[in-house]
C-alpha cells in the first residue's frame, strides 16, 4: 500500500480508481442498485440482505464518505466483514428498506450532542471533561487538547481519549458557563 498515493469513487467510471507511481488501476467494485436490495431486520435486531435471491444475514453498514455524501456510497458488508458491495443511493430502496437502513446508519454514526460543559478539570495534564449532552451526564479524557476542534465558527467537535465523539451543532447556543470553558480550552 506504500505505492498507493491516492484513492477515490468514480462511480461514471464504475469503481474506484487507485493511483500507484502516477498510473491508474481500476479495482473491482460492486455498485448495487437500490431496486434490487431487500433490508430485513432479525429478532436480535441484526440486518438481513437479500440481492437477486443472494441472502446475508448480520450484514455490517458504514458510509464511505459520512460527511460528504450521507445518503450515497453505503458500503455494505457481510458478517465476516468482506465487502458485498456499495450501495449507490439510497433512495433506491424501497420504502421499509431504506428505513431499516437509515435506522441503523444512525445508530453507527450517533454523536452525542453536548447541552452543556458542566466542569473542565486537570489530572497530570490530562483535561477530563465533564458535560450534559442529550443521552445525559458523562465525563471523559482528551488525549491532547487538540482533539476538541471547531469545524466552523459554531459547530465544535471533541474525539475522547478512547476515540468516542461527542459535538456541540451550535456553540452560540451554549449558556455563558459552558461558553467560558470551551474558550479557555479550544
Amino acid at each position: 500500500m506504500e505505492d498507493v498515493q491516492a484513492v477515490g469513487i468514480e462511480p461514471e467510471r464504475g469503481g474506484i480508481l487507485v493511483e500507484k507511481r502516477g498510473s491508474l488501476l481500476n479495482e473491482e467494485l460492486r455498485l448495487l442498485a437500490g431496486k434490487e436490495l431487500k433490508i430485513s431486520k432479525d429478532q436480535e435486531g441484526n440486518l438481513g440482505l437479500e440481492i437477486k435471491g443472494e441472502l446475508y444475514d448480520k450484514i455490517e453498514v458504514k458510509r464511505t464518505f459520512p460527511y460528504s455524501y450521507k445518503d450515497k456510497y453505503i458500503l455494505l458488508k457481510d458478517k465476516e466483514g468482506k465487502e458485498i458491495g456499495i450501495l449507490e443511493y439510497l433512495a433506491e430502496l424501497e420504502s421499509e428498506s431504506r428505513q431499516l437502513l437509515e435506522e441503523e446508519l444512525e445508530k453507527v454514526y450517533y454523536i452525542p450532542q453536548i447541552q452543556q460543559v458542566l466542569n473542565i478539570e486537570y489530572r497530570m495534564r490530562t483535561p477530563i471533561w465533564t458535560v450534559k449532552t442529550d443521552r445525559g451526564r458523562v465525563s471523559f479524557e482528551l488525549a491532547r487538547r487538540s482533539d476538541a476542534k471547531f469545524i466552523n465558527a459554531r459547530h465544535l467537535v471533541i474525539k475522547d481519549a478512547a476515540g468516542s465523539r461527542y459535538e456541540v451543532l451550535d456553540y452560540s447556543k451554549l449558556d455563558a458557563r459552558s461558553q467560558e470553558l470551551i474558550e479557555r480550552e479550544v
